[in-house]
C-alpha cells in the first residue's frame, strides 16, 4: 500500500467496483498505520480496541492446562516425596537394627573369645601343673637314688673292711656264688632275648623268602609269587587246608628307604582289580614306615581295608587279625561296616603292641647295662680286697672317688 502522502486523490479507476470520490487535494496519513503502509493482526486489534477471542481462549486454555499440570505434578511430587521419606525411614530403621545386631554379635564374639582364652589358659595351667608335678616327682626320685648311691659310697670303706676281715675261703665262695649268679643273669638275659625275638619275629628274616616264612604258619595259606598286582595272596586255611575264600589278604612287600603315598594308592588299585577286601603293606623295617603309617596301622582307604606292618610284626598282627578275617570270610566285608568300633579298637591294639615292643627293647638294653656295671663293680671290689692291709685308707678313698 503506498504511503498516505503519496495517495493520488484523483479517481482514475474503480476500486472494488466502487467509484472513488474525489477528495480534497490535501494529503492525509492513515490513522491506523500512520503512514507505515502495513500493520500486523495484533497491531490492528490493539489499535482498534478489539480482542482476539480465539487467541484469548488459546492463552486461557494453555494457562489452565499449565495450572492443572502444575497441580498434578505437585501432588505426584508430594506423594513421591512421602514414599521416599517412608522408604528412607524404613531403611534407616533397618540400618539401626542391623547396627544393633552387629554390635550384639561383636560383643558376643568378644565374650566367647575371652571365654575361650580363659579356658585355654586354664587348660595350659593345669597341664603345666601336671608336668611340674611329674618333674618334681622325678627330681625327688633322682635325689633319693643319689642319696642311696652316696650312702653306699660312704659305707664302702666299712664294707671293704668287713670284706677284708672275712676269710679267703668265704671270699672265694662269694665270688663263686656271684659268678653263678652272673651266669644265671646271662642265661635269663638270653631267654629274654629269645622271647623278644619270638614276639617280634626277629632274626635274619631277610635271608629267608617271604613265602618260606609264611608257609611255616599252620593257620595261613600263601600263594606263589605273583607276576603283577601285588606280591602274594595270604588267606586262612579251611578245614581241608586249602585257601578259605573271602579271607584273602593281598601282600605288597616294600624293601625301600621309605613308604610313600603312591605305594598305598597302588596297593588299593591292585586290591580292587583282584576284587578283594583286605591288603597289607609289609615294610622291611619299622623305620621304613612313616609316622602316619605307625599311627594308622589298620584303617579303611577308598573302600578297602589296609594293614601297614613290617616283616617282624606281620605274624603277631595276623594273630590279632585272625578273628576278623574269619568273620569276614563267613559274613562278608559288611561285617566291619556294621561293627566300626572293632576297627578303632584293633588299630589301637596294634599301635600299643608296637610301643610295647619298643619298651621291651629298651628294657633289654638297660638289663645289659646293669650286668655290665655289676661285672665292673665286682672287679673293683676284688681289687680292693686284694690290696695290702696298710693301704686301707688309700683304697677307701680310691673307691669313693671311682
Amino acid at each position: 500500500m503506498p504511503p498516505a502522502d503519496r495517495i493520488d486523490t484523483k479517481i482514475d479507476e474503480p476500486v472494488f467496483g466502487m467509484v472513488r470520490p474525489q477528495t480534497d487535494p490535501e494529503q492525509i496519513k492513515c490513522p491506523l498505520c500512520e503512514g507505515a503502509g502495513s500493520l500486523s493482526g495484533d497491531e490492528i486489534i490493539k489499535k482498534t480496541g478489539m480482542k482476539d477471542i480465539s487467541r484469548v481462549a488459546e492463552i486461557t486454555a494453555t494457562k489452565a492446562l499449565a495450572l492443572a499440570h502444575d497441580s498434578l505434578w505437585n501432588k505426584y511430587e508430594a506423594k513421591l516425596n512421602q514414599q521416599v521419606a517412608d522408604r528412607t525411614d524404613k531403611l534407616e530403621q533397618k540400618l539401626r537394627s542391623t547396627e544393633a545386631d552387629r554390635a550384639n554379635l561383636e560383643k558376643q564374639l568378644k565374650v566367647e573369645a575371652e571365654n575361650a582364652r580363659k579356658k585355654q589358659l586354664a587348660d595350659d595351667q593345669a597341664a603345666n601343673a601336671v608336668a611340674l608335678e611329674k618333674l618334681q616327682n622325678e627330681l625327688a626320685r633322682i635325689k633319693g637314688e643319689l642319696a642311696q648311691a652316696q650312702g653306699k659310697v660312704s659305707n664302702l670303706p666299712r664294707e671293704v673292711e668287713l670284706a677284708r676281715e672275712a676269710t679267703k675261703q668265704d671270699l672265694s665262695r662269694q665270688l663263686t656264688s656271684e659268678q653263678e649268679a652272673n651266669k644265671r643273669m646271662a642265661q635269663e638275659l638270653g631267654e629274654l632275648r629269645m622271647k623278644l625275638a619270638a614276639t617280634a619275629v626277629q632274626g635274619r628274616v631277610e635271608e629267608r623268602s617271604f613265602e618260606e616264612e609264611v608257609r611255616e604258619w599252620p593257620q595261613f595259606h600263601v600263594s606263589d609269587k605273583l607276576a603283577r598286582n601285588g606280591d602274594y595272596i595270604l588267606s586262612l586255611r579251611d578245614a581241608s587246608g586249602a585257601s578259605w575264600k573271602g579271607s584273602e589278604l593281598l601282600i605288597d612287600n616294600k624293601d625301600k628307604d621309605k613308604v610313600a603315598a603312591d605305594d598305598l594308592t597302588k596297593l588299593i588299585r591292585d586290591i580292587k582289580q583282584r576284587k578283594y577286601n583286605l591288603g597289607a603293606i609289609v615294610a622291611s623295617d619299622e623305620n621304613v614306615l612313616r609316622s602316619e603309617d605307625r599311627e594308622k596301622r589298620w584303617c579303611k582307604l577308598d573302600g578297602v581295608w589296609v594293614l601297614r606292618t613290617t616283616r617282624q610284626w606281620l605274624r603277631r598282627d595276623l594273630d590279632l587279625l585272625l578273628p576278623v578275617m574269619q568273620r569276614m570270610a563267613e559274613e562278608g566285608p559288611g561285617f566291619l561296616e556294621r561293627e566300626k568300633a572293632i576297627s578303632v579298637e584293633l588299630n589301637s591294639y596294634l599301635v600299643e603292641l608296637a610301643d610295647l615292643e619298643a619298651a621291651l627293647k629298651k628294657a633289654a638294653e638297660y638289663l645289659t647295662k646293669a650286668m655290665t656295671l655289676c661285672a665292673s663293680y665286682r672287679g673293683k671290689v676284688e681289687k680292693l680286697c686284694r690290696r695290702p692291709a696298710n693301704a686301707d685308707t688309700q683304697g677307701a678313698q680310691a673307691a669313693q672317688a671311682e
